[in-house]
């Protein structure tokens, strides 16, 4: 099933680098070497756009050759990345279409500083998102993580899997770890909470090291 077109009121340009690509108006994408020179990206004769078959464009480089290469990320799955070829004209090699693995997405986000899966960072590192007695990190994979020091970050589950943006509700989003001091209790402090509306009823402790339920909460490690 296809996804509905996406309403682009302006042209909006969703990368610039050795290439650029530009979402217009009609939601259609254009891709050049530059912002002013641009050709619209057609397969098949046929102008293509995020709704085509369900692929978002996310980035384009030159390849040297007077034409591009294309990534596109899966619009239900962001760790599914595509690379096409596109000639100078604009149009797609549909025999170029390869489905890259982690280890290939990880080598193009290193080489062009992009992240291609949407998980915060570049290539198989953690990024750091907040530091202090505890860091707070979100992996290649997206999933939230908590260190201290130089040692290696523990990732965060949440019903036996990796917590990620996805895994909590909309909008709602982990914004700070803060480091338990010792204690001869064995239950953790109840977490600290920010968020813009107050909840019916208070958050119950959670265990250390995971994501309590409400908006922007705070984890201790």
């Amino acid at each position: 099933m296809l996804n509905a077109k996406v309403e682009v009121l302006e042209p909006q340009v969703r990368y610039i680098g050795s290439a650029t690509l530009l979402a217009n108006t009609d939601a259609s994408w254009s891709i050049g070497p530059d912002p002013t020179h641009l050709v619209k990206v057609t397969f098949s004769g046929a102008a293509v756009d995020d709704s085509t078959f369900g692929f978002s464009a996310v980035a384009a480089e030159s390849n040297g050759q007077g034409g591009y290469r294309l990534f596109v990320r899966n619009d239900a799955d962001n760790d599914m990345i595509v690379e096409v070829k596109v000639n100078a004209a604009g149009h797609v090699d549909p025999t170029s279409v390869a489905v890259l693995d982690k280890a290939q997405t990880f080598a193009v986000e290193d080489q062009y500083k992009v992240d291609l899966n949407d998980s915060g960072g570049f290539g198989s590192g953690p990024v750091l998102l907040q530091g202090g007695a505890a860091n707070l990190y979100m992996n290649e994979l997206g999933f939230y993580q908590v260190g201290t020091g130089t040692a290696e970050p523990m990732t965060l589950t949440l019903g036996g899997q990796g917590l990620d943006d996805q895994l909590l509700p909309a909008g709602w989003e982990i914004v700070e770890a803060v480091a338990r001091a010792p204690t001869s209790r064995s239950l953790p402090r109840p977490p600290r909470v920010r968020s813009s509306t107050r909840p019916s009823t208070p958050p119950a402790p959670t265990p250390a090291g995971r994501c309590c339920p409400v908006p922007r909460c705070t984890t201790w490690s």
